[in-house]
């Protein structure tokens, strides 16, 4: 629960809760600012400072493009280096670590 929470019993001390949080203002957004680093000079003349860009629903509607340059990784290579990345931290810890951490996967996988 929040630290600011208050039961309220009737609508009316509801409506005044609400209204009280409303004049207290909690957090500002922050301006907006200009976007930098754009070489797209099209995005430039469309953007108006403080104003959210209208959305194109020709763009939206897309498929990604494919990127044929990307190699796709099976799951079963994922695994792989997973099972790896655990084998290498494995050996890199000491046997107090080890006993440690056996005991904690011990506690996790008995309260499952």
């Amino acid at each position: 629960r929040v630290t600011t929470y208050e039961r309220c019993t009737t609508y009316q001390e509801t409506e005044s809760q609400i209204e009280r949080r409303i004049s207290k203002v909690d957090i500002v957004a922050p301006l907006p600012k200009p976007i930098e680093g754009t070489t797209d000079v099209s995005i430039k003349k469309r953007y108006i400072p403080s104003h959210f860009p209208l959305l194109n629903s020709e763009l939206l509607n897309e498929e990604p493009a494919a990127h044929r340059s990307r190699r796709r990784i099976s799951s079963a290579q994922w695994k792989r280096q997973g099972r790896r990345h655990q084998q290498s931290e494995h050996l890199q810890i000491n046997a107090r670590q080890r006993e440690v951490r056996a005991e904690y996967f011990k506690c996790i996988f008995n309260f499952l």
